[in-house]
């Protein structure tokens, strides 16, 4: 007996039945092929965002019911699959995915990844851009693509900038309290006549980054440069790097900083997205947005 004449529930299916209701949908036989891991592929992805019953899934493959639920059988017994809590009839992935997923990050080399989109941020504002991590209370620049012009900022790679007064720093010190603490036992040291020292002033100042999802250092290291900077998450939902940019005052005007903070979140955003966590940019976007219009 072929694996296309058994039913949704491993039971023989003598008639046929089930081969015929794939004929008639037009789809490939559900045993194999590359519509097969196409439509399991895209099964995965759709339990990503919600559970879904048979009936949905189905609906939005566009197949019978039945070829679905083979599909989830074989999902099931791989442990990839497993019915909701709190709706039995629905189905959800199981957290083998993060298992997988965890193993692939690991693999994946942080600035390898993020170099190309920190060069295209270069490109799009005409600033110096760089990737930053917390390490002992500073954020330390790990890679950099620097602007064009003559006149330009530049930093060394492995380089320690202040937690408290940088963008990169900023948007680090927001979601890593450790850091922050750490930051503040070394001193909130003024750098400028706008730097932040005072260490209740900045948790306060720090919540504006989380609700505006950017940092903003306005002259606050030098008087004369401006930068912008977001977070990056990976895919448990922690800040692993800051991206984002400096350029001097002349040119990055005061009148470009919105237009210029939606570049760098585009970019911190889709980031975290490759490194697996689209949730937190989501939510990250979504509390941005309602603070928003909290403020209206």
């Amino acid at each position: 007996m072929s694996k296309r004449q058994r039913g949704a529930n491993g039971a023989s299916d003598p008639d046929g039945t089930d081969a015929e209701l794939d004929e008639r949908t037009g789809s490939e036989p559900a045993d194999g092929g590359p519509d097969h891991v196409e439509r399991t592929l895209m099964t995965i992805e759709m339990l990503a965002d919600e559970p879904r019953t048979v009936e949905a899934l189905a609906a939005e493959l566009g197949v019978h019911r039945r070829t679905v639920a083979r599909m989830l059988e074989s999902m099931t017994r791989r442990g990839w699959v497993e019915a909701n809590d709190a709706n039995e009839r629905t189905l959800r992935l199981t957290a083998r995915v993060l298992n997988v997923s965890g193993k692939v990050l690991q693999q994946m080399d942080l600035v390898s990844i993020a170099r190309p989109y920190v060069a295209e941020l270069r490109d799009l504002i005409g600033e110096t851009s760089h990737l930053a991590v917390a390490s002992d209370g500073w954020a330390v620049h790990v890679l950099e693509e620097p602007s064009r012009h003559p006149l330009a900022v530049s930093s060394s790679i492995g380089s320690r900038v202040p937690l408290h007064a940088t963008a990169v720093g900023k948007a680090l010190a927001a979601y890593l309290p450790d850091a922050l603490a750490r930051a503040i036992e070394h001193g909130l040291l003024p750098l400028s006549d706008r730097t932040i020292t005072d260490p209740k002033a900045l948790v306060k100042h720090l919540e504006e980054v989380r609700s505006l999802g950017v940092a903003i250092d306005d002259g606050e290291v030098t008087p004369e440069m401006r930068c912008i900077a977001a977070p990056v998450f990976d895919f448990t939902g922690a800040v692993v790097a800051s991206v984002g940019f400096s350029g001097p005052a002349t040119r990055v005007g005061r009148a470009q900083l919105e237009s210029h903070a939606e570049l760098v979140r585009g970019t911190a955003a889709r980031l975290s997205a490759l490194l697996g966590k689209d949730e937190a940019v989501r939510k990250m976007s979504s509390s941005m947005h309602d603070d928003q219009r909290a403020a209206r």
